[in-house]
């Protein structure tokens, strides 16, 4: 990942709403990519699995974009959790990516401040 950025954003816990409203924090972790042109550098089932069987992670989400541009996004349990998967995460995405014949373009860290999926 030497080409990629890593931000961290996490916000003070005296601003967080979860902290107001008692909730647990959760965070995430967004991966930037463009895959090859004739591809989407979507993750393989085994992929999906090694990153869900990671201890604290809550799922992962896979976006492209027509202009072959893709995101993949982790969920975490907490900040430590999040911290604790980065070398294994480093891993899997630089091995995915040789396979997909994709780059890395960015990899942020983010405080997840609304969570909410409509049933």
């Amino acid at each position: 990942m030497d080409k990629a950025k890593r931000r961290h954003f996490c916000f003070d816990d005296r601003q967080s709403p979860w902290r107001v409203f008692g909730r647990n924090k959760m965070f995430a972790r967004v991966s930037t990519y463009r895959p090859a042109p004739d591809r989407t550098g979507a993750p393989s089932e085994d992929t999906v699995r090694q990153v869900l069987d990671m201890q604290g992670c809550r799922g992962i989400y896979y976006l492209f974009k027509k202009d072959n541009k893709s995101l993949s996004i982790t969920l975490w349990d907490d900040e430590k959790a999040l911290e604790g998967s980065r070398e294994v995460a480093d891993r899997i995405r630089s091995e995915t990516s040789a396979e997909q014949h994709m780059e890395i373009l960015e990899v942020e860290e983010f405080e997840v401040l609304t969570r909410e999926i409509k049933a």
